[in-house]
């Protein structure tokens, strides 16, 4: 090998290095330098401490050590995404809660979350209040979040393990690979220079910050949580002018993940758990935009089948993809999809 080659590859190894290190210490996912951050943020929370999060964590990790480090089985949990993330404990009339949500939940998600529960206490909590999206049952959702828990998922439906080191290992090589991709770079980089901790702790909560607070619910920060018309308006047009998140390539409901659906309430009836279904609203202008558009038909169908499978195992159903079935305001809208703290929770208590 000549000098001038030696050379190049000197730069290029040198370079390669820098950015590694930049995304090691930065680490804006915390899959690295900071993936301690999910045991100490689980521990914050569970001793009625309120956090603030800086960094991006894989908020399935994060819901495994909240389960793993409970010492009391709360008595009622909340499963699902984002839209019912703000369910806090004024909705459990004085009961202990929980809320499990993670963003984009999918079925496989709801699996795993109560298999880790059942795992840690060998029981589930009496009360399950069961948040579901129109993308439950599109097995072309995009979803695949679930992978870092994908072991209880399996172990829920006893589903064959039989690939899950292969697996495992295309997670970790998938995760070293991000050390070197430009934008885990630029946001690892931003996070050093912020000067910032990634995770502060309060004893109460900070109104107009971002938080996640003891029952593990979330309030969002002041420009969010209070947006302009104009700012609504952008955000609804910026969500329908798409991909529309997790209905895009929506042919067809699946009938595995209808079944697994299915299934987990069954699962729940037979250790007579108590479940509550609920939908949470698209806004007014969305929920049009989907309705008059057959390509997004399965969006109404799933909701006539989530109606359905209450009525056949007898439980309460509270809410709906329409707005205007629920008299919800446009104002009431953070954005195409998610509506304020209050009215969730009013549409739970009703």
């Amino acid at each position: 090998m000549n000098k001038f080659l030696k050379q190049i590859l000197f730069f290029v190894s040198f370079f390669f290095l820098t950015i590694s290190i930049i995304s090691y210490f930065g680490d804006a996912g915390a899959i690295f330098y900071l993936k301690d951050n999910y045991k100490y943020v689980a521990k914050n929370l569970l001793n009625n401490k309120f956090v603030i999060i800086r960094v991006n964590l894989d908020e399935r990790l994060l819901q495994k050590e909240i389960i793993e480090n409970e010492s009391i089985l709360p008595e009622t949990i909340v499963l699902g995404s984002s839209r019912v993330m703000q369910l806090s404990k004024n909705i459990a009339g004085g009961r202990s809660l929980m809320n499990n949500a993670v963003s984009g939940c999918s079925i496989e998600d709801i699996a795993a979350i109560l298999n880790l529960y059942k795992t840690k206490f060998n029981a589930l909590p009496k009360k399950i209040i069961l948040g579901l999206d129109p993308w439950t049952l599109n097995i072309n959702n995009g979803q695949n979040r679930y992978r870092s828990i994908e072991k209880n998922y399996n172990s829920f439906f006893s589903y064959s393990d039989n690939f899950t080191q292969l697996k495992l290992l295309k997670y970790k090589l998938k995760e070293i690979i991000q050390l070197i991709v430009p934008s885990y770079f630029s946001a690892s980089i931003k996070s050093i220079l912020s000067f910032r901790k990634s995770i502060s702790i309060s004893d109460s909560l900070l109104e107009g910050i971002s938080s996640k607070l003891p029952d593990g619910s979330i309030t969002y920060d002041k420009s969010y949580n209070n947006p302009s018309s104009q700012q609504r308006e952008r955000a609804i047009r910026d969500f329908i002018n798409g991909p529309i998140y997790g209905i895009e390539k929506f042919k067809t409901i699946n009938s595995d993940k209808y079944i697994e659906l299915k299934k987990v309430i069954s699962y729940l009836h037979n250790r007579n758990c108590d479940i509550t279904l609920i939908l949470s609203p698209y806004n007014q202008t969305v929920y049009k935009y989907i309705s008059n558009n057959p390509k997004y038909r399965n969006v109404l169908e799933s909701e006539i089948i989530f109606k359905n499978i209450a009525k056949e195992n007898n439980i309460i159903l509270k809410g709906s993809f329409n707005p205007n079935m629920l008299k919800i305001r446009n104002e009431d809208f953070l954005d195409g999809i998610h509506i304020r703290k209050e009215v969730i929770e009013r549409i739970f208590l009703k």
